[in-house]
């Protein structure tokens, strides 16, 4: 049995063993961290249990909410290794990358807790096919407002939840044509976010290399919007 399937197989046991709000909470956190274990993995099952012990429907908004908990403690988790991540690459490669700190905060002052990022935030995680783990990778790198990120984390996954757990609840998770295409879907996602995510940074390398960044840090700083460490 390969890793993947013994993760899988351990989480299935974990869910009928604790409460089921437990499973639910750890289980997000797990599913988040271990990039192998499938996104829709935890809800689904959720899903099917919540029906199984005779649950109304209208309790999937509890678990939803108790998911959405355990993805933020997840997500925060994958941002603050980023975080320290960068502070240590750029600080031992940045010179030979081209590349400084203060550029990297200057990019992520860029989204400072206007309506317009929380709603991008939720945005992204609402989407079910949308690839998680990337997206919290980096929002650390460039440090994004962590209030921001929280909250946009915690709403969104709140709907993503709700979709994966009435999957679970109506037995569609069972059909196993139906998971495999919601798979297929998420690897197409997860190409063209890291296609974008390329030409993204290549952008701000561009206008770094044409010193368009350095002009904006340097009047951030005189207007005195620089954030600070």
């Amino acid at each position: 049995m390969g890793l993947v399937s013994q993760l899988l197989a351990y989480l299935e046991a974990l869910a009928n063993h604790i409460p089921l709000e437990l499973f639910t909470f750890l289980g997000t956190i797990l599913e988040e961290i271990l990039a192998p274990i499938p996104s829709p993995f935890v809800m689904t099952i959720t899903g099917s249990i919540v029906r199984a012990q005779g649950h109304l429907l209208a309790y999937l908004i509890v678990v939803s909410i108790i998911g959405a908990a355990g993805r933020v403690v997840g997500t925060s988790f994958l941002y603050l290794v980023a975080d320290v991540a960068e502070d240590v690459a750029i600080g031992t490669f940045g010179s030979f990358l081209g590349v400084s700190h203060r550029e990297i905060i200057q990019i992520g002052s860029r989204f400072n807790g206007t309506a317009r990022d929380y709603l991008t935030l939720i945005l992204l995680r609402s989407i079910p096919v949308m690839p998680s783990s990337p997206i919290s990778v980096v929002c650390g790198l460039v440090k994004l407002n962590f209030k921001v990120f929280t909250i946009g984390t915690g709403i969104g996954s709140v709907l993503r939840n709700l979709f994966f757990l009435y999957i679970g609840y109506t037995g569609l998770a069972a059909t196993e044509s139906f998971m495999a295409g919601l798979e297929g879907v998420e690897t197409v996602v997860q190409i063209v976010f890291v296609l974008s995510l390329a030409g993204g940074f290549y952008y701000f390398y561009r206008k770094r290399q044409r010193g368009e960044l350095l002009k904006e840090a340097e009047a951030a700083d005189k207007a005195g919007t620089f954030p600070r460490d």
